[in-house]
């Protein structure tokens, strides 16, 4: 069992960042590191199609834990007055693989 990090892709403008895999992570936590107080969702999904909102947040520093069963997480930016934010996935690698599959 190893402890991973890995970058979410967020956007530079309002919209939806590509979604990481994270079905081999355990303990998930998402942290959001936003400067411009973005308004910032982080979504997680089993398939790929169907959305759902985990937290929205628009707080300076934000970490989330992604509690429900999910294959994928992603970062859905709604607002952006300034600068995009940062955000990274975080989790334990119980099967030794990453968090990509």
């Amino acid at each position: 069992m190893s402890l991973e990090s890995i970058a979410l892709n967020v956007p530079v403008a309002p919209g939806v960042g590509t979604a990481q895999v994270c079905l081999d992570l355990t303990q998930k936590w998402v942290e959001v590191v936003n400067a411009a107080l973005a308004t910032v969702n982080v979504e997680t999904s089993f398939d790929g199609t169907n959305w759902h909102i985990v937290a929205t947040t628009a707080a300076a520093l934000t970490l989330v834990q992604v509690a429900i069963p999910s294959r994928y997480v992603r970062i859905n930016l709604t607002a952006l007055p300034g600068a995009a934010p940062t955000a990274w996935l975080h989790g334990k690698d119980d099967c030794g693989q990453g968090g990509a599959d």
